[in-house]
């Protein structure tokens, strides 16, 4: 019975939606004014249905997942990316939103339909010329970096790149702006035409991967280099599955096996901790993001309440520049951090606007790095 289901749920991810991300030009949904501009621009591509770990090379090949139907292995990617390769991941909602997660970056649904998005920086080569992008029902998220397109109004993400190791991701989290209906709109085919000019640039292959399946290994991972994965993996794996199949297919004999095998699955997440599979375990994506995030979090704390107490202290203006000189109530380093946090603390830079959190960014990452600093200041004017 086991094997009848693996065998349905890869039947399923085999049988995308028809027209979705297909190479028609006369489908509203597919991608031929997409690909048509890669042609135009001579971008060497392949759409591939078989993605072989084995024979893609990071310094030869640019792996593009768009709205995967297929799960994408983090730990597969993270070696091709580590291993100095480069890929764009985009989607919202299906299989390739386990990458997002896996860097600690939840998806959020924007609440508006076609909301349109702006660059952050005119200087990056994919948003040249670029004022706005038209989206579709994108997802949205937060990364504590700067994005090269993100929302004014949510202020989140759309588009983001995120060194990883050696090598280079960029997560888009609405695909949808590629397909026919879309890519006239706003200036989305001109960030299209910048991104075949990019892919050009780099000389690589272009893989297209949609609907696929993978096999093997990335290079760099000995054939002896196995590690146990608990089963728990595999059953979060089958919810991901079955949880494609019930979005797309709900035929009555699918639903009756799903639920049959239910008891499988819970006895599998009960008891089946210390059972494990035989799988490689290549390096993980760690960009440290989610910690960064919350790290800046805990920095507009801080100064909201230093704010407070400045505030305070001046009897309602909030200024520190009459506290910059008191070495008989701070050191010479708590003071030097006092002078860096006055733009902020004095409303120099808004941390409400994505364009200034980006002018901000350096300073702003210094800070946080010197956390324990802004604790100390935080006691020091308590005890004012």
């Amino acid at each position: 019975m086991h094997i009848l289901l693996l065998l349905i749920l890869t039947q399923s991810a085999a049988e995308p939606s028809k027209g979705d991300y297909s190479p028609s030009h006369d489908s509203w949904n597919g991608l031929g004014k997409f690909l048509s501009v890669f042609i135009k621009e001579e971008v060497p591509y392949v759409r591939s249905n078989n993605l072989d770990w084995e024979a893609v090379k990071p310094d030869k090949d640019i792996l593009f997942f768009l709205s995967p139907a297929t799960f994408v292995p983090k730990e597969k990617l993270a070696s091709f990316l580590n291993n100095g390769g480069t890929a764009w991941v985009c989607d919202d909602f299906r299989q390739g939103e386990s990458i997002f997660t896996s860097l600690g970056i939840p998806l959020q649904k924007e609440d508006t339909s076609f909301p349109v998005a702006w660059p952050v920086s005119d200087i990056h080569p994919l948003v040249i010329n670029v004022k706005t992008i038209v989206t579709n029902h994108p997802a949205s998220f937060e990364i504590n970096q700067a994005p090269i397109l993100a929302f004014p109004s949510s202020r989140r993400a759309l588009l983001a790149q995120v060194n990883v190791g050696s090598g280079t991701l960029f997560l888009l989290s609405d695909p949808s702006i590629f397909i026919n209906d879309m890519i006239s709109r706003g200036e989305n085919n001109i960030l299209v035409e910048n991104m075949a000019r990019y892919f050009k640039k780099s000389g690589k292959r272009l893989i297209l991967l949609t609907v696929f399946t993978e096999k093997g290994w990335p290079d760099g991972i000995k054939p002896d280099s196995r590690q146990n994965t608990p089963v728990r993996e595999v059953v979060r794996k089958l919810f991901v599955d079955i949880s494609q199949i019930m979005k797309e297919d709900q035929t009555g004999l699918r639903l009756f096996l799903i639920i049959l095998l239910s008891p499988f699955i819970y006895i599998t997440l009960m008891f089946g901790s210390n059972s494990t599979l035989t799988e490689q375990t290549p390096p993980t994506i760690i960009t440290g993001s989610k910690r960064r995030l919350e790290m800046k979090r805990k920095f507009l704390a801080i100064c909201s309440i230093l704010r407070s107490d400045l505030t305070i202290i001046n009897k309602g203006e909030p200024s520190i520049s009459s506290l910059i000189n008191r070495k008989d109530l701070f050191s010479s380093e708590q003071l030097k951090s006092l002078r860096v946090l006055m733009p902020y603390l004095t409303g120099m830079h808004s941390m409400e606007s994505p364009m200034l959190e980006k002018l901000a960014e350096n300073r702003l990452m210094d800070l946080i790095e010197r956390g324990e600093e802004l604790i100390i200041i935080l006691d020091g004017l308590k005890n004012y």
